[in-house]
């Protein structure tokens, strides 16, 4: 289940352009805020947890970043070029991890078989 929490986490940012340099300060709460929208807006992750979006965005509490993003992002400059932060993304997403109380309540065998029908 964590795999697969990562692999969308990792894709979803992964895929995100970002069109100007940008800090890093504001990458990592850019990150936060757009994991938390695509999680509370994907049709297939509302569905397997029986939530609303409104729900979601009230309930999930944020995008924790565990130590590992202050140590893996801290070669970084403090001005992000636009390429810079697109292959800082991968290794964000590696890093972070969701605070969401309706995934302890579910079985994961079945929240993983829901997920990937």
């Amino acid at each position: 289940m964590k795999k697969l929490t990562m692999l969308f986490i990792i894709t979803l940012l992964g895929s995100n352009a970002y069109a100007k340099d940008t800090s890093k300060e504001a990458f990592i709460a850019d990150g936060k805020v757009k994991i938390t929208n695509a999680l509370c807006s994907n049709q297939k992750f509302l569905k397997c947890t029986g939530d609303s979006n409104s729900l979601c965005q009230s309930q999930m509490k944020q995008v924790v970043l565990p130590h590992c993003v202050s140590s893996k992002l801290s070669g970084l400059p403090e001005k992000l070029t636009q390429k810079e932060a697109q292959l800082a993304a991968n290794t964000f997403g590696k890093c972070a991890a969701i605070a969401y109380p309706a995934l302890n309540q579910l079985d994961m065998d079945e929240f993983s078989s829901c997920m990937t029908k």
